[in-house]
């Protein structure tokens, strides 16, 4: 099929193209609403395209996501919490639908704008950081959070590590991929903005998912060029890390504190998390197939038998509130066993294999034959982000699918080319 059916030769259209994707970039720090708003339309866009144009998608990636969302809305419909289950799986198949339409849009003008929209954002972010660290405050009035730590646009969602650690193997990869000039420059200056805006942020996660990500970038560099370029970076971490040390040493003593301290003994991640994953460990045996329904955990945590206030009481354990309960597990594998079962969990699984196996596969090009694939910072991001290692967001949650599935745009990019 031709991915190019929307380049029409209408000057006008061109640009109001151009324009909405530097603005849908924008919305990203901007507002949640008009960024899942965008996610809608370009679904309906696809729907219309396939349909007026008769078109037929041969892709394994989206057969496969097409199983899934059906699978979804199945269990739904056969969930403890039917109506609550459906309200967030009908409208998931967005998000497969948005990536495909996105790439309609992709040709090299498009992309080039893509880039440079992402890098604006940084500066924008980077500047925004700063102030609020400097006055207390970020340009809009949000103040920074009591413990310190930077929101800047976000607010009081503290997801600008995550916002970063999940756009910067998209940024990496379209430096390369578009060979545009100046290249090791841009990809610096990114790593420094990048690393700067996570540290400050205090997010462990997206440190772990930004630096996995950074690593695999390395292998987008000659290797003529891959000892200066990775020396320079080294430095550009340690300064960073030299001029904020306060924010190392409170990640370092939080993540202590959270590991051991707070229990007397070592934990999963924390108290907090540990107790998530019991309760939806419980779940999960309760309804091992299908789960208790996609998004069901934060009503069934507190019911019986499911609650872990015997633990808490059995154990005297102090977590600031009564039950444990909470919206999701804070873990993607914990969270679908328990809403989805062993057959969503197994999606999930089979898909990291997939990502794992791609890595290894370049990996091998790279040190055996000096051969470049773009496309390996994409997989080292998934490698990292759907790492069973780390606590994440909540799976069924709109703006994290939206950067969950954005990069996977440019796995489909470089497999049809």
């Amino acid at each position: 099929m031709s991915f190019n059916i929307l380049n029409y030769k209408n000057y006008n259209y061109y640009k109001t193209k151009l324009f909405c994707i530097f603005f849908f970039i924008f919305s990203l720090i901007i507002s949640r609403f008009l960024a899942d708003f965008f996610v809608v339309l370009a679904a309906l866009g696809f729907i219309f395209l396939v349909i007026r144009n008769n078109l037929k998608i041969n892709s394994k990636i989206l057969i496969y996501f097409l199983i899934f969302y059906i699978y979804l809305v199945i269990i739904s419909i056969f969930s403890v919490l039917a109506i609550e289950s459906l309200k967030s799986t009908i409208p998931y198949i967005r998000f497969i639908f948005f990536i495909f339409f996105i790439n309609f849009f992709l040709d090299r003008a498009s992309l080039r704008v893509m880039l440079y929209s992402l890098i604006f954002v940084y500066i924008i972010l980077l500047v925004d950081g700063i102030f609020q660290i400097k006055t207390g405050y970020n340009l809009m009035g949000h103040p920074i959070e009591l413990s310190g730590r930077v929101s800047s646009f976000f607010g009081r969602h503290l997801i600008l590590g995550s916002f970063v650690s999940k756009t910067f193997a998209v940024i990496v990869f379209l430096i390369f991929y578009l060979n545009i000039k100046h290249k090791y420059f841009a990809y610096l200056l990114t790593i420094f903005i990048s690393t700067f805006l996570v540290y400050i942020s205090r997010e462990i996660s997206a440190l772990f998912v930004f630096l996995i990500s950074l690593f695999f970038s390395f292998f987008l560099i000659k290797k003529k060029y891959l000892f200066r370029v990775v020396l320079i970076i080294f430095f550009q971490v340690f300064f960073i890390s030299l001029l904020y040390q306060k924010s190392l040493e409170i990640i370092y003593t939080h993540t202590k504190a959270q590991l051991f301290e707070d229990s007397g003994g070592l934990v999963i991640f924390s108290e907090r998390h540990q107790l998530h994953y019991i309760t939806a460990l419980r779940i999960f045996k309760e309804y091992p197939l299908i789960g208790g329904g996609p998004n069901s955990f934060r009503y069934l945590c507190n019911k019986n038998p499911y609650s872990v206030n015997d633990l808490i009481l059995k154990n005297n354990i102090k977590i600031g509130y009564e039950n444990g309960c909470n919206t999701h597990p804070h873990h993607l594998y914990v969270q679908l066993l328990s809403e989805t079962g062993i057959l969503g969990f197994s999606f999930l699984l089979f898909f990291y294999l997939f990502i794992c196996k791609s890595l290894v596969v370049r990996l091998i090009k790279y040190i055996k034959q000096g051969i470049i694939s773009y496309d390996i910072s994409i997989f080292g991001y998934y490698f990292a982000v759907l790492s069973p290692l780390i606590p994440s967001g909540n799976f069924f949650n709109n703006y994290y699918n939206l950067l969950l599935y954005f990069p996977l745009t440019f796995i489909i990019l470089c497999i049809r080319k």
